[in-house]
């Protein structure tokens, strides 16, 4: 979710669509995501909105600053998964 609102702020409906899951499910994540300062909530009209709150955007990164000076760096690439670091030998050795 915070790598797809560093596109710009969206819809709850178009988070939810991108993640794959209810809106209802949805409410639940943004909470936790509220509550620790990551992003921030609003409304245009009868849409539920959200956008990224204390961040610093690279091109690489984005560097959330809590309030208390706490600080997050989120990839903005989706890391290599597990297997790629893992290599196989030859088992006629």
């Amino acid at each position: 979710m915070l790598r797809a609102l560093a596109g710009g702020e969206k819809t709850t409906a178009e988070l939810a669509r991108l993640a794959g899951i209810e809106v209802v499910s949805l409410q639940g994540h943004l909470a936790k995501l509220k509550r620790a300062g990551l992003i921030t909530p609003g409304r245009y009209g009868v849409e539920a909105y959200c956008k990224l709150a204390n961040v610093t955007q690279t091109a690489a990164a984005l560097e959330f600053t809590h309030p208390c000076g706490a600080k997050v760096v989120v990839a903005l690439e989706k890391p290599p998964p597990p297997s790629a670091f893992i290599t196989f030998r030859d088992k006629k050795r």
